[in-house]
């Protein structure tokens, strides 16, 4: 249900999932949303930077791992 919502927001469906999937776990590495969000390493990359670019996601690097976070949704 809150994955349509998402996708009645402008969100496609990949990006609604690792969205919510970043929600969820807080910040994590591209590994760790993979996992929560069932979408591919490889394509979570173009999804990860669609994200972002909407101002839905931020990053931040961490010694030598790049950790992603969820923006508030508001």
């Amino acid at each position: 249900m809150i994955l349509k919502d998402l996708q009645t927001f402008g969100l496609d469906e990949k990006e609604a999932k690792a969205y919510m999937a970043a929600l969820e776990i807080g910040e994590g590495t591209v590994g760790r949303l993979a996992a929560k969000s069932g979408i591919k390493r490889t394509t979570l990359y173009d999804v990860i930077e669609s994200l972002k670019h909407k101002g839905l996601l931020s990053m931040v690097k961490r010694s030598k791992q790049t950790v992603y976070m969820a923006e508030d949704p508001r």
